[in-house]
């Protein structure tokens, strides 16, 4: 209430800048879900279209997009969210907004159980990961990746992108990454009736956790 008051307080009779943009976007991150309402992020929207302000405009999307998936209206939502992945995209922002535009996206497919929309979302992902050869982003397409495939019961391909993911773990040297995809793939093994490998990578993941004294590195395992 009182982050909400002071926004408001420096909104009103501010001049009609970027800065106006991102004060009226947190506002909406303050008062849109408590209200359901999208009046801030329209007025930011609006503001932001007018000043061509790219950025401001893909929050703005996004930002409204997030209200209407708390209202439950998906089908709305989905297409605020894709609005701000395309304009992102096409402004080339790939070091900003795409972090945070595709969960929204995602949550929405996984929770509708809407797995092409899934795989076409993080595909688009991943070349955005790829072309700013962001490591860490790249594990976590090739996880989610698996975690499609296995939804869908394609498991040679769900084994490939966790294979792919516990490579992404051991070059990072991410102890708490590699543990987390060696019980996924654990979990495609007994699908394929894999269980002596199932049980080794089950094994393994015990290990990691047995030898894990922090949260960064790999241990000797």
């Amino acid at each position: 209430k009182n982050k909400s008051d002071s926004l408001k307080r420096l909104i009103t009779g501010a001049p009609d800048d970027t800065l106006k943009v991102l004060r009226l976007i947190e506002l909406s991150r303050h008062q849109g879900f408590e209200k359901m309402t999208t009046e801030f992020a329209l007025q930011a929207l609006s503001l932001a279209e007018k000043l061509h302000f790219t950025h401001g405009i893909a929050w703005g999307y996004y930002e409204i997009g997030s209200i209407y998936e708390f209202r439950k209206d998906y089908k709305t939502a989905i297409k605020y969210y894709q609005q701000a992945i395309d304009l992102s995209e096409a402004a080339g922002n790939y070091h900003s907004e795409n972090d945070a535009f595709y969960p929204g996206l995602l949550n929405i497919y996984f929770y509708l159980g809407d797995y092409p929309g899934a795989m076409q979302t993080i595909s688009r992902e991943m070349t955005v990961a790829e072309k700013t050869n962001n490591k860490r982003r790249i594990a976590h397409c090739n996880n989610i990746l698996g975690y499609i495939y296995f939804k869908q019961e394609n498991f040679n391909e769900a084994e490939k992108y966790y294979n792919l993911y516990i490579n992404n773990a051991k070059e990072l040297k991410d102890s708490v990454l590699l543990a987390h995809a060696l019980g996924e793939i654990a979990d495609v093994y007994i699908a394929e009736k894999k269980y002596t490998q199932s049980i080794n990578a089950l094994f393994t993941t015990i290990q990691i956790c047995d030898h894990l004294s922090d949260y960064s590195g790999i241990q000797n395992i």
